[in-house]
């Protein structure tokens, strides 16, 4: 488990929800519960929040600038979050630090702390990654590998 905002990182952990709230975020003690999913392998963490916008819209005068023309009045997809936190990793901040910006930082940029975080009382928005986004970003530019995603404790992929 990878806690950007808190920069710790649980190599054995448990995560537990209900009524779309996280409930238990902790290293793992005993014998797992029933219906519990081994993950080992796999890296999880907080869901992304994607608090980039382009506010600049002449495209005219500033050409290379705004969001790229598929984008355009679109939702971001997932593919152009994933690029935005390699490109932040990679430039120079760091894996840890980028994952921070592109989940807690996010949402507290947004004014939704109670998003983009593994703790008690947060959203239940997991993401689980087959692979370690914090020696590769990259991997989370690979739909294959992205094993699950939790929304409000919903899987919803």
């Amino acid at each position: 488990m990878i806690d950007p905002e808190t920069g710790v990182v649980i190599e054995n952990g448990t995560v537990a929800w209900a009524d779309g709230l996280l409930t238990d975020v902790s290293e793992a003690r005993g014998d797992a519960p029933e219906g519990a999913v081994d993950l080992e392998g796999k890296a999880v963490l907080p869901g992304l929040i994607d608090a980039h916008v382009h506010l600049i819209s002449d495209l005219e005068r500033s050409p290379g600038f705004g969001p790229s023309p598929q984008l355009h009045g679109e939702d971001t997809p997932p593919r152009e979050l994933g690029w935005e936190l390699v490109r932040t990793a990679e430039g120079g901040l760091g894996s840890m630090d980028a994952l921070a910006a592109a989940t807690s930082g996010g949402s507290a940029a947004l004014g939704l702390p109670e998003r983009g975080r593994l703790a008690a009382g947060a959203a239940a928005d997991i993401v689980v990654v087959d692979g370690d986004p914090l020696a590769g970003p990259r991997v989370l530019l690979r739909p294959q590998r992205i094993w699950l995603v939790i929304r409000d404790g919903e899987g919803v992929a």
